[in-house]
């Protein structure tokens, strides 16, 4: 699976604006850009830009506890050479697989599953990805107990 890497280059602004939205993603450019001194326009244009390299998304955080997603579990995968990127496309299509992605090593796949209740999850786990095309091993983790998750973990620094 080809790994991109962004054209657009970062600079000083983009990484202000970035944190800024980082730290509070309902404020709104007005606001962003009297923190930085520039107008609504060039947050606007720089937001847009940002955006539209992939750079950045705007996603909605939901308590999975708060909304009744009780159980989570995390899915370490191995699965044929070349059928990677195929597997990841069909897991993605899954509303209750809420993370996928390519890993290096033994498992070369790693997934994250929210359901309501444990059978709610059994049910994605045993009757739809187990009979994937391409599975080799599966190795379900029930997760227990969270302590942390950070929404905005990611911290984007310049070249």
């Amino acid at each position: 699976m080809p790994i991109s890497k962004p054209t657009t280059t970062l600079d000083q602004t983009d990484l202000a604006i970035i944190k800024a939205f980082q730290n509070d993603g309902r404020q709104n450019n007005r606001e962003v850009g009297r923190q930085l001194g520039l107008s609504e326009g060039a947050i606007r244009q720089r937001l847009k830009r940002l955006q539209e390299s992939g750079i950045v998304r705007f996603n909605l955080v939901v308590d999975t506890e708060s909304a009744g997603l009780e159980f989570g579990a995390l899915l370490k995968i191995s699965v044929e050479p070349g059928t990677t990127a195929a597997f990841l496309d069909v897991l993605a299509e899954f509303p209750q697989v809420t993370y996928a992605a390519a890993m290096s090593g033994r498992y070369n796949v790693f997934a994250f599953v929210m359901a309501r209740s444990h059978r709610d999850a059994a049910e994605t786990v045993l009757n739809k990805i187990e009979g994937l095309p391409g599975l080799n091993e599966l190795d379900v983790r029930v997760v227990s107990h969270q302590t942390k998750h950070a929404y905005h973990d990611t911290i984007v620094t310049p070249d």
